[in-house]
């Protein structure tokens, strides 16, 4: 125990020159989201499959092997339970570069708009390369509409990153989704 850096007695040892930094290091708090993943990983569970059989642990596998028996198979619930966690492989943070690359690309076509739609008071006639702006614009933001519901958000109570496509769903959907689906 007198070896441990984060224990109480050694961080009050005499003679550490460190030992008044140390003191304040008596216990770490573990965050739910924590909890969370190391119980699944204490499971010894391996992913569900989608072609019909539940998850079952080594243990099990190592159990049934030779015997001919097979897994029961999965509810509806555990498929969508497989699918949310597949989609949840796909959210991206709002600060990661690709996020960023792709709000600098709509502000860009923002600043585009800003310029070309008062022009069009004076009727100046369709070119190559405003078609081609007008067919860029049009698929980007319809992009994006999807793209949305890939991408994190704070949670304000916590400070932590909501991650789960499930619920950044719910918060576009009662937040943005419907002025974007006007725009």
């Amino acid at each position: 125990h007198d070896d441990d850096p984060i224990s109480p007695r050694s961080a009050r040892s005499p003679g550490s020159s460190k030992s008044k930094d140390r003191a304040s290091f008596e216990f770490i708090e573990v965050l739910p989201v924590w909890l969370e993943a190391s119980s699944c990983a204490s499971k010894g569970k391996r992913r569900i499959s989608i072609g019909g059989r539940r998850t079952s642990s080594l243990n099990e596998d190592i159990d049934n092997a030779g015997t001919g028996t097979t897994p029961a198979t999965v509810t509806m619930e555990e498929v969508q339970s497989q699918w949310l966690t597949k989609l949840d492989a796909l959210v991206v943070r709002p600060s990661s570069k690709k996020r960023m690359f792709c709000e600098l690309f709509g502000l860009f076509l923002i600043l585009y708009d800003l310029i070309w739609l008062p022009m069009q008071a004076f009727d100046p006639g369709d070119n190559a390369f405003t078609i081609f702006m007008g067919w860029l614009s049009s698929i980007y933001w319809s992009f994006d509409l999807v793209a949305s519901f890939f991408v994190g958000f704070p949670i304000q109570e916590t400070g932590l990153m909501e991650m789960r496509v499930a619920k950044i769903a719910r918060s576009y959907a009662m937040g943005w989704l419907p002025i974007d689906l006007l725009v």
